[in-house]
This record gives structure tokens, C-alpha cells and sequence, in this order.
């Protein structure tokens, strides 16, 4: 890996960032301003460079002071939640005194209630719909107001799983393939591994001690057996597991569901299990399979060399080590630096994070909002 040439990309991405900021209508965490603005918290942390500080600082407060009220969803990935989570995420590295609720205001408890409702109304996912709250609250400081939240979140979530003879569950009743169809989502963008993520890190306000344990023997227990290439599948329709083999990214499949839940259940009793998963991954990364990709976060090779190197710093295996070298020096090579999306999920703020994570020991805790920290 060429840190020389990493360094040199991530001042071109930046430069491009730039010269686009004016035309960045949306001010959401994973899709518009919030997103560039923790690309500039962290390219400052790394370089100390004040301009950067300054860049996400007033890109922030652009965000905030912007916001069309007549036009923004309450989700996480594009709407309020996700400003104040950006805010919450500034707060705690210092840069500003301002907190989500003091952005929010009286919206606070209108993004609280409209997430309930969406839990209630079984839709659990955590970028659009009512889990995001939960991943927004989790981001605040500790007070009893928080753990009072999240246990009303969680409870939610329990209530409306299904008992199996394998654990339990949460059968998809949203964003379905089929709308007749009985469907389990195995993504962590949208599935049940996201649910699993946040009951782990719950989990100390939760009753019900045994849940998080019945809910991962649920999730091993439809595990492709015999595959040799994929483990995890991304859908379950009317029992039927899609597709045979999984995508390599980090919204679906073996290594974004399992490097995330190595992250939140630390050295539980599956780490090794979902560690053995993610090894297995490497094998299928080569130039034809990283060709076939796009360059982004959410489904591209910059996921791919983040999760890769997460997983070297947690492991000290040397195996992801490669594999993730390899993916930086192929996104290197072919990475479209002119691109028009600047978005942290698809574009450039997120290729750039990932970037600066090949550069700096420091951890990196941009990434809870991905659910993987």
C-alpha cells in the first residue's frame, strides 16, 4: 500500500469536495452535508490542518442553519435524526458545546415519537425507519434519560419478534420483494443483523438477558451449511435463502454483517465463529471481483479495504491485512476522483474516511453510525 499516493488522493478528494460544496442540496448524515462534515473533522484530526476544522465546523452549521422543515424526513440516514447524531458525534470530539437536542428542540421528542411508531408498526429499519433513534440516542452522553430511552426502544423491538424453534426473530414487513411473501432481511443495513447490533450494545438495560443470544442462534441457524464461498444470505423468502452467493460489501452479506457484530459483541461466545466468516471472505477478493464493484462505502471497495483493515486492528491477523492493502491499492488505481457524488455511504467523503483510516492508528468512531464500532 502506497501511503504517499493515499495522502495524495485524499488532498484531490478534498479538493473536489470543495469545489462542489455549493451544490450539496441535502444537509442528511449519510447522504448530504452532515457526511462531508465528519470527512473534515477527521481529515483535521489526522492533519491538524486548522482550515479543516474550520471546514467542517461551518459546514455543520450550514447544515443546521439550512434545514428546509417543510421538506426533511426524521430518519437517520437522510433526515434529522442523523443531523443531530453528526451533532451529538462533534460534541463528543470536542469541536462544539451545541448538543442534537439543542438543535432539535421541541423536534427532539416529535423524532422520538414518530420512531416508536415505526417500531410499533414493525419497521425496524435503522437508516429510514424507527430503529435510528436508538442508534442516534446511543451516540449521546450517559444519563438516565438515555437508558430510560433505550430500554423503551428495546422493549418495542421484543415484543414484536417471532419465537422459532431456532430463537427469535424479526420477519421483514417493509421494503419487501414480495408484498404476499413471509421475507427475513439479513442485511445490516436494513435486517435483523442491525437489530442484533443494537440489543448487544443494550443489552445492560435489557430484562430479558438471554435475547441478544437467541436472536444470533437464530441468525447461525439459516447460515448457508455446504457453501463454501458465502455464509450468510441476504434475504429469506417463504424459506427460500437469496442468492446462492452473497455480495462481498458492507450493506449485505458475510463480511459487513459480521465484522459488525464482532464490534458490538466484542469477545463473546460467537466471536470466533463470525471471525471465521470474515476470513473467509478473502479469498474471493481478487481484480475481476473488485472490477465488478463500485468505488463507495455502502457496496464498493472502499467498504470492502475499511472492514478489511477494522478487522486487522482487532484481530492482528496479517490475513486482513492484505486484503485490505489490496483493496487500497486497487481503489488507487481505478477510484473516479471526478465523481459528482460526495456523499459519506456512495462518494467521496466516504472514500476519503476510508482513506484516512489506512493512515491513522487513531480509531476512527465515525463509524457507528455504520454499526461498526
Amino acid at each position: 500500500m502506497d501511503e504517499d499516493r493515499i495522502k495524495h488522493n485524499i488532498y484531490l478528494i478534498e479538493n473536489r469536495i470543495r469545489e462542489l460544496l455549493s451544490q450539496i442540496q441535502s444537509p442528511g448524515l449519510l447522504n448530504g452535508k452532515c457526511g462531508v462534515s465528519l470527512f473534515y473533522l477527521y481529515l483535521w484530526m489526522y492533519t491538524k490542518n486548522e482550515d479543516y476544522r474550520e471546514m467542517a465546523i461551518n459546514i455543520l452549521e450550514d447544515s443546521i442553519e439550512n434545514i428546509n422543515f417543510d421538506n426533511i424526513n426524521f430518519s437517520l440516514s437522510t433526515g434529522l435524526t442523523g443531523i443531530a447524531w453528526t451533532v451529538e458525534h462533534f460534541n463528543r470530539n470536542g469541536l462544539i458545546e451545541t448538543n442534537g437536542a439543542e438543535v432539535l428542540g421541541d423536534l427532539e421528542n416529535d423524532c422520538f415519537r414518530v420512531s416508536l411508531n415505526l417500531l410499533r408498526h414493525e419497521n425496524f429499519d435503522y437508516l429510514h425507519g424507527g430503529l435510528g433513534y436508538g442508534i442516534y440516542c446511543i451516540e449521546k452522553p450517559h444519563s438516565e434519560e438515555k437508558i430510560k430511552t433505550l430500554s423503551q426502544i428495546a422493549q418495542i423491538i421484543i415484543e414484536h419478534s417471532c419465537t422459532t424453534s431456532f430463537g427469535r426473530t424479526w420477519e421483514a414487513k417493509f421494503n419487501k420483494r414480495n408484498a404476499n411473501s413471509v421475507e427475513y432481511n439479513l442485511g445490516i443495513s436494513h435486517g435483523i443483523p442491525s437489530i442484533i447490533y443494537f440489543l448487544i450494545k443494550v443489552q445492560p438495560f435489557i430484562k430479558q438477558n438471554n435475547f441478544v443470544e437467541e436472536s444470533i442462534t437464530w441468525l447461525k441457524s439459516v447460515f448457508y451449511k455446504d457453501n463454501i464461498n458465502s455464509k450468510i444470505p441476504e434475504r429469506i423468502i417463504d424459506g427460500i435463502k437469496i442468492p446462492q452467493v452473497s455480495k462481498l460489501a458492507w450493506c449485505y452479506g458475510d463480511l459487513g454483517v459480521s465484522t459488525s457484530l464482532l464490534y458490538a459483541m466484542a469477545n463473546q461466545n460467537n466471536y470466533n465463529d463470525f471471525l471465521s466468516i470474515c476470513l473467509n471472505t478473502i479469498k474471493r477478493i481478487n481484480h475481476e471481483y473488485l472490477a465488478s464493484m463500485e468505488s463507495g462505502i455502502c457496496h464498493g471497495v472502499s467498504g470492502l479495504a475499511y472492514m478489511y483493515n477494522k478487522l486487522y486492528n482487532l484481530s492482528s491477523n496479517t490475513s486482513f491485512k492484505v486484503a485490505s492493502d489490496k483493496c487500497f491499492n486497487f481503489l488507487l488505481e481505478n477510484e473516479n476522483i471526478n465523481s459528482e457524488d460526495v456523499s459519506l455511504l456512495d462518494g467521496l467523503s466516504g472514500i476519503g474516511l476510508s482513506y484516512l483510516s489506512a493512515l491513522s492508528n487513531k480509531k476512527a468512531s465515525w463509524d457507528r453510525v455504520l454499526l461498526l464500532s
